[in-house]
């Protein structure tokens, strides 16, 4: 456990769709980087109760705290962190020890939070500081109607492939990608993902760019996209971990759209793949008049904040 104390943390923050994977095996690429998966310990995407939340929360060891012999002397709504970092070192430590990688050879410790809601961003991203001490956040960030696109094609891939009697949601997206017309989305779905995104990738950045300052970047997947080699060596530097030319090289190699996709080049799309498509500004495929309007009703803020579009007018092109 001492060892694990020694490596440097950092945490991968996104939308759900907004390039975290590949952000992911960006950094599982460094031979001195060790990056798990989403292990929903503190998210919550899904119907369960993620199960070491409650330790970043002062209100609920506080709480515990009252109704339990460690207020004898202790200070449980400060011991959270510390049980936290515990069990997290340890689960660590079993991973490491499941995919025979030697502690010894890192130098750098990462985890993966793709967030769904913005209450849980609130929920959390204030808390962890408390737990690694020092930790540095690397906030990748999408065009909210790519992530819109994106994330419906998950859906449509997730219930296509489970066979049987095609449901409408699978029907509707192949009627579309068929061309004989129709919308990929209903109103209550894209308003869901505009709010979504907009929540999300807001609440992410009003929280942790004023209380980490200069241990918080933001990286716009489309940079990310442009120009893979600077950014890749950007996020390194970030997160002070060396690098050589040849290594980014290598990793461009395996990180790349065509090696992940199976040999597909960016932009040929595979609609019942995880890798789809690798292409920035898909939505303009897929958005109707109508799905511009709605988009740009809950979400305008946070494009323009973000750098998508300077105005509302996109929202009325047609």
């Amino acid at each position: 456990m001492a060892e694990m104390a020694r490596l440097r943390r950092f945490v991968i923050i996104g939308r759900g769709k907004s390039g975290t994977t590949w952000l992911s095996r960006i950094f599982r690429s460094h031979p001195e980087v060790f990056l798990r998966g989403e292990r929903k310990l503190v998210e919550k995407t899904a119907d369960y109760t993620p199960i070491l939340r409650h330790l970043l929360d002062p209100a609920t060891m506080t709480a515990w705290g009252a109704h339990s012999s460690f207020r004898l002397g202790l200070q449980p709504e400060r011991m959270g962190p510390e049980l936290w970092r515990l069990v997290d070192d340890y689960l660590a430590a079993a991973t490491l020890v499941a995919t025979g990688t030697e502690v010894s050879g890192l130098t750098h410790l990462g985890d993966k939070l793709a967030l769904l809601h913005p209450e849980d961003a609130a929920a959390i991203l204030p808390h962890l500081d408390r737990a690694y001490p020092g930790y540095r956040a690397l906030h990748i960030v999408r065009d909210g109607r790519d992530v819109a696109v994106s994330g419906f094609f998950h859906v449509y891939r997730n219930r296509a492939s489970g066979g049987g009697e095609p449901s409408p949601l699978v029907r509707r997206v192949e009627q579309v990608l068929e061309g004989s017309g129709g919308r990929l989305f209903t109103d209550e779905h894209l308003r869901f993902r505009a709010a979504s995104w907009s929540g999300v990738t807001t609440a992410v950045d009003d929280l942790l760019r004023p209380a980490l300052g200069e241990r918080y970047l933001l990286l716009r997947y489309e940079d990310l996209l442009a120009d893979t080699r600077a950014s890749i060596e950007r996020i390194f530097a970030f997160v002070d971990v060396g690098y050589s030319p040849q290594l980014v090289s290598d990793i461009l190699e395996a990180t790349s759209f065509k090696k992940m996709s199976g040999g597909r080049r960016a932009g040929e799309q595979d609609p019942k793949s995880g890798r789809r498509k690798g292409q920035a500004g898909d939505w303009k495929n897929y958005f109707t008049p109508r799905d511009r309007a709605l988009f740009a009703a809950v979400a305008q803020p946070a494009l323009e904040r973000f750098g998508y579009e300077p105005d509302a007018s996109w929202a009325e092109a047609r």
